[in-house]
């Protein structure tokens, strides 16, 4: 069994010659080779001096059966190659060539000695990968994700909180207690809260007293107040939200400023909301019962 080589054209003939009338100094066409490609449907033909106007004309037969030749597709042409196609599947052997350049007919004898092709060859080992290329561009920033859920309650914050009166309030005719329009501080679900109250009063009656108390949206709160009168302090009994639900400072001094000081203690349900302070009259006057500007309200959660 022979080794596989490639297609290949044996020389037999350097080159023939048919002479036609030139001029003495025309250039002689030379063939060097004649050589097929590896499918054997194109050949290439190296020489020298071959025209490029009029296109040169490829004929091919086996020798002796010239009035058998063939005339070759050129698919490309120069002074030193011409390309010409070939039939498919033609067999091995001896054949003749000849390239005409204007009725000067250059020939060339070779030997078409075809082998099959070998088996393929394994795969060679892949190669180094290649350096990273640059970034691209940064996209597009995408749509905005739906809201998280709401994260825990944090811990308790340093301080209090105030709220204070900052214009003076009256009520006129009324025992029925009411929420203060400043005197009000929010409240959370579910904790305990310190508050304390500084509630300056002042009414021309000597009769028509103060009372108060505080509320919560949910929960309990109790406290307890003493109140400065001229030079007097009277303690007030505790009270609360429930029992007694209000107290009452005896205001017995008219056209005198009264200062009320409240403490106490609010614990919250299940519903947040707002702690208030509630007041009215002790007793019902004509004459006003104002609580006074720059009164206000302090407030902490302790737990």
């Amino acid at each position: 069994m022979r080794a596989t080589r490639p297609i290949l054209v044996r020389v037999l003939v350097t080159c023939c010659l048919v002479a036609s009338s030139r001029g003495a100094n025309a250039a002689t066409t030379v063939i060097t080779n004649v050589i097929p490609d590896a499918t054997q449907t194109s050949i290439f033909i190296h020489g020298q001096n071959f025209c490029t106007s009029p296109a040169p004309q490829v004929l091919m037969f086996i020798p002796p059966n010239v009035g058998a030749a063939q005339l070759l597709p050129v698919t490309s042409f120069s002074a030193g190659l011409i390309v010409a196609s070939v039939p498919a599947g033609i067999p091995a052997g001896l054949y003749l060539f000849f390239v005409n350049c204007s009725g000067v007919f250059t020939g060339f004898a070779a030997v078409f000695d075809p082998e099959p092709p070998g088996a393929t060859g394994p795969t060679g080992a892949t190669g180094a990968t290649g350096a990273s290329g640059t970034n691209g561009a940064a996209g597009a920033t995408g749509a905005t994700g739906s809201t998280g859920a709401a994260g825990a309650v944090g811990p308790t914050g340093a301080g209090n909180t105030y709220a204070l009166k900052t214009i003076d309030e009256s009520v006129t005719n009324s025992t029925t207690v009411q929420n203060d329009n400043a005197l009000a501080a929010t409240v959370s679900a579910g904790f305990v809260y310190e508050f304390e109250a500084w509630i300056r009063l002042q009414s021309a009656s000597s009769t028509a007293n103060f009372k108060f108390t505080f509320s919560v949206p949910t929960g309990s709160v109790e406290f307890f107040a003493d109140k400065y009168e001229g030079g007097n302090t009277d303690h007030l009994s505790m009270g609360n939200n429930v029992s007694p639900a209000t107290l009452t400072a005896i205001y017995s001094q008219a056209g005198t400023e009264q200062l009320v000081h409240v403490r106490g203690i609010a614990v919250i349900g299940s519903s947040g909301g707002l702690l208030h302070l509630r007041w009215a009259q002790g007793t019902a006057s004509a004459t006003p019962m104002t609580v006074l500007a720059n009164s206000f309200l302090k407030i902490g959660r302790i737990q």
